[in-house]
Order: structure tokens, then sequence, then C-alpha cells
């Protein structure tokens, strides 16, 4: 039994021999050729014809595996590109959002330097006027009394100044309307 063996695996391994070199030959000659040949009267023994018959059905299925990759590369594929498409909607939308918070920003950042610069100039002037007020100029006609009037002075005696000025609360109407009366007189005489 063990020499039926060994006389059947040289038997094998010239079959798988011719069979890698029929393989080279239908490789060379392509598909196509092989199913015209198969499908003529060419000759061919039976083993080669069993194997050509194998070798096409081998091929294809690897044209059908292919095939199958590629509709699912495709679907693939077109998913990636529709989650792109959505990116980049989504991308575009931010953009402008961005863009939008931008130009809201820059247009408060402006209110707010304008609005600073605005307190400035009050805050300016409320302080020149103080100063003004504070010290004061002396004008030309009063002298020098009136310049000692506008400055400052102690506590004791800006409270007896306030009270001199409400003592005399009920009579500045009286001073007024002479003042102007003394004013009209003036602008009507003769010169």
């Amino acid at each position: 039994m063990t020499s039926a063996l060994k006389n059947l695996q040289p038997v094998a391994a010239e079959a798988d021999d011719q069979e890698e070199i029929w393989r080279h030959e239908f490789e060379y000659g392509g598909y196509g050729a092989v199913k015209r040949t198969l499908s003529g009267t060419n000759g061919w023994d039976e083993p080669k014809r069993a194997f050509a018959f194998r070798w096409l059905r081998e091929k294809e299925s690897e044209v059908s595996q292919r095939e199958k990759k590629m509709q699912l590369d495709t679907v693939r594929i077109e998913k990636d590109v529709e989650e792109l498409r959505q990116g980049l909607a989504r991308l575009q939308k931010d953009t402008a959002q961005l863009q939008e918070d931008k130009a809201q920003m820059e247009r408060d950042t402006r209110q707010m330097l304008w609005g600073s610069l605005a307190a400035i100039v009050v805050a300016a002037s409320g302080f020149c006027v103080s100063m003004n007020h504070f010290v004061g100029e002396p004008h030309p006609d009063k002298g020098p009394s009136a310049f000692a009037q506008n400055a400052p002075m102690s506590g004791a005696a800006a409270a007896q100044a306030d009270a001199g000025k409400l003592e005399q609360h009920g009579q500045p109407q009286h001073a007024i309307k002479r003042a102007t009366a003394h004013k009209v007189v003036r602008n009507t005489a003769p010169q």
C-alpha cells in the first residue's frame, strides 16, 4: 500500500506542475482566448479542458468579487462625499457666523471707543468748568474783589457765606429788577 501511495505522489506532483504550466499559459492568453478555445474544437485533452473550465470559474469569481468590492467602495465613497458636503455646509455656516460675530464685535468696539471718547470729553469739560468755577477768572471790569470772592474759603467762612445767601434769598428778585431797570435807563439815556 505504501508503494501505491508513493506512485500517486509523483503523479499528483506532475499534475500540479502541469496545471501550473497551463495556468501561466491561460494567464498569458487571457480570459477571452481561453473561453474561445474551449468553445471551439481545438483538440485539448480532457484534463486540460477540465482545468480550463476551473480556471474560467476562478476568473469569473474574481471578477464578481472585484465588482462587489467596487460596488461597496462606490457606496462608501458616495457616503464619504455626502459627509464631506455636509461638513462643508457646516463649515460655510460656521464661517458666516464667525464673520457676523466679527462684524458685530467691530461695531461694539467702535461704539465703546466713541463712548469712551465722549466720556473723556465730557469729563474734561466738566473738569475745566469745575476748575474755572473753583479758581475763577477775574473779570477786568470787576477788579480784585471778584477774584477774592471766587477763591476757596475755609469751612467757617463758607458756612457764613452760605448763611448770608440764605438770608438774602428773598431779595434777589428785587435786586434783579433794580439792575434791569438801571440797564434800561442807561440804554435809553441820550448820549
